[in-house]
């Protein structure tokens, strides 16, 4: 007989109750498959479960001792310690150790030699579980998973060391560690997550990142500085991460002598050229003025902030002036408040301007503002006079550079259109990191019209806004300004698209400022009841916008003396007159203002007064 040759052909010659246990076999086998691959997988979730309590609980442990640490020596430890050679000695991770329960290992660490001295380097591989997450996909032994962020602006100011109090966005609203899966940082290493690294999204692929390895994970865990831990997503915006990161609205620890944050290196601008060069340009020093047709308004705080300083010197009223001319009337009338300004982005001072008054100055400028000096200073060489002196630097850099656009910008005034340099994006290639990158650094606040809209240019500064509006103007600089802000919090529509999409131009003239504005309509007068007359008010502004960022630099000076007087389809194209300003993120006065309804503060095609 031949052999069966199918299952068919054997179920027709096997018994009956031989084909029912054949199948029963079956069955219970297939029924234990499955049992056996549940219970794996139920016990692989579980696994995971526990893994990411574990994290969770290992953060809020290090939350615990960080606590613990604050209540013993009244502020939190420094992100590292600089050893005698200045460079970095110890981690905070070592300094934390008594309040985790590990004293005896505390004790083999040897502080008068570096973390990889001959002796410490040995207790690399002696980690404390509780600073490896168990889902880390690290095999080296003594790699951590738990860094913080350290950063002048952060709740780890590097080698200083934060406090309680120093929490000014709120405790439970600032990140104070964070998950990194991918960490290479041995945890007796002094390094961890730079600011920069944390927030920028183009660094290496080898770098440590945000990042959790806990299963259908898309995000981290990160420690908050009230204790808590939160899951942060991949999704988070670079804005709302920058202000997690910030203990302070973005401004360093107070109290420090940080060096000045993304301050650009010497820009090439031309010499400020007197005012009365620019035939329709306005330079006043307060924003109440009119706006005229077909002329500019440029408007700057620091000769406000100078003006304080001399009623502060001269008893804190308003400063009367012989004749009462109407720009003094003015500044009188309108005041710049400081805390619209960061301390950290300006300097004023008044003072005689003897020789140690002005070294002094001179002293502080540099180390404040180590990449600049103050050139009005020069001009001042009377030791008797009252000098009321005001610099004020911002430099707002973009993450990601604009598009130089090299088809002109048709700018249409009064006197026709004239072609100027521009900067932007012509279309949006949503596929590409780049493209996503200039999205987020794009908001649209409000639109009506290719002619009615306003935008804002997010710079690195988080806490600096560039706002943009295509808009009619009022009657002064001051309530167009106005007008737009309350535009912003007070939208008439909902906004369809709060980012540029794909064929939906931004196009924006290159705008270069470099103007000397003498205030001749207060020199010479006297101040009533001061026995002083004003022998000098001069003001210098330069701002810059182009495709890497917007850099302002002002200066101001005021000078009183007692001798005698001497003699997508929408279209973001900016190609109509338009407003600009910058302001502080939360404050209601803008420190840099401009109505652009010429071509003078632009760069004509075939002239080259930027960088290139």
């Amino acid at each position: 007989m031949a052999a069966p040759t199918s299952f068919g052909s054997a179920s027709q010659q096997m018994p009956a109750a031989d084909l029912v246990n054949w199948y029963s076999r079956i069955v219970i086998s297939i029924v234990v498959l499955g049992i056996a691959v549940s219970v794996w997988l139920g016990t692989r979730a579980y696994r995971e479960s526990r893994h990411r309590e574990t994290c969770r609980a290992n953060l809020r442990q290090i939350g615990d001792a960080l606590q613990a640490y604050h209540d013993r020596y009244e502020s939190f430890p420094p992100a590292f310690v600089i050893g005698p050679t200045g460079q970095r000695f110890h981690s905070w991770r070592v300094l934390l150790l008594p309040f985790l329960g590990q004293q005896e290992l505390y004790s083999k660490y040897h502080f008068d030699e570096p973390w990889n001295g001959l002796h410490n380097r040995k207790l690399a591989e002696q980690i404390p579980s509780l600073f490896a997450c168990p889902s880390s996909g690290s095999h080296s032994p003594g790699v951590t998973n738990y860094l913080a962020v350290a950063g002048p602006t952060t709740a780890w100011p590097e080698q200083y060391s934060a406090r309680r109090v120093d929490f000014a966005d709120g405790a439970s609203n600032t990140v104070q560690i964070i998950e990194s899966s991918d960490s290479d940082i041995l945890w007796l290493e002094p390094r961890d997550l730079t600011y920069q690294q944390a927030v920028w999204r183009g660094q290496p692929a080898n770098a440590p990142s945000l990042s959790s390895r806990h299963r259908n994970s898309a995000g981290f865990t990160v420690l908050m500085a009230d204790g808590a831990s939160r899951f942060i997503s991949h999704q988070i915006t670079p804005e709302i991460l920058r202000s997690m990161l910030s203990i302070n609205g973005g401004r360093p620890l107070a109290g420090i002598d940080w060096p000045p944050l993304n301050i650009a290196e010497p820009v090439e601008l031309p010499s400020a050229r007197t005012a009365n060069d620019f035939r329709a340009t306005d330079v006043l020093p307060y924003p109440t003025g009119a706006i005229c047709p077909g002329r500019n308004y440029v408007y700057c705080a620091s000769f406000e902030i100078a003006w304080e300083e001399a009623r502060r010197a001269l008893g804190g009223g308003p400063i009367g002036l012989e004749g009462a001319p109407p720009l003094a009337t003015q500044l009188n009338d309108h005041s710049f408040n400081p805390r619209n300004l960061s301390p950290d982005s300006y300097l004023a001072r008044g003072g005689r301007g003897t020789h140690e008054f002005r070294t002094q100055l001179l002293e502080e400028m540099t180390v404040k503002f180590p990449k600049s000096g103050p050139r009005l200073l020069n001009d001042v060489e009377d030791e008797h006079a009252l000098l009321l002196y005001a610099y004020l630097l911002k430099s707002l850099r973009f993450e990601t550079a604009f598009d130089k656009l090299s088809e002109p910008l048709q700018f249409q005034t009064a006197d026709g259109e004239i072609p100027v340099r521009s900067f932007g994006v012509r279309h949006i290639n949503g596929t590409d990191a780049r493209s996503e990158q200039l999205q987020a650094q794009v908001h649209i606040l409000a639109y009506q019209t290719d002619d009615d809209f306003i935008l804002q240019l997010a710079s690195t500064e988080s806490h600096d806004e560039i706002v943009l509006a295509k808009v009619k103007p009022d009657k002064t600089l001051a309530e167009t300004v106005s007008a737009v802000s309350h535009r912003i919090t007070n939208p008439h529509l909902p906004i369809t698209g709060r980012q540029i999409v794909s064929e939906e131009p931004l196009v924006i003239p290159r705008l270069i400022v470099s103007i000397e504005r003498r205030y001749s309509e207060l020199v010479g007068r006297d101040i009533i009841g001061a026995s002083l007359h004003v022998s000098e008010a001069i003001q210098v502004v330069r701002f810059r916008l182009d495709e890497t960022g917007a850099l302002l630099e002002s200066e101001a000076a005021l000078v009183a003396d007692d001798t005698q007087p001497p003699v997508g389809q929408r279209k973001f194209i900016f190609d109509r007159p338009f407003l600009i300003y910058l302001i502080e993120h939360g404050a209601d006065q803008p420190y840099f203002a401009a109505w652009v309804a010429n071509t003078e503060l632009m760069e004509s095609v075939g002239e080259s007064r930027l960088t290139d």
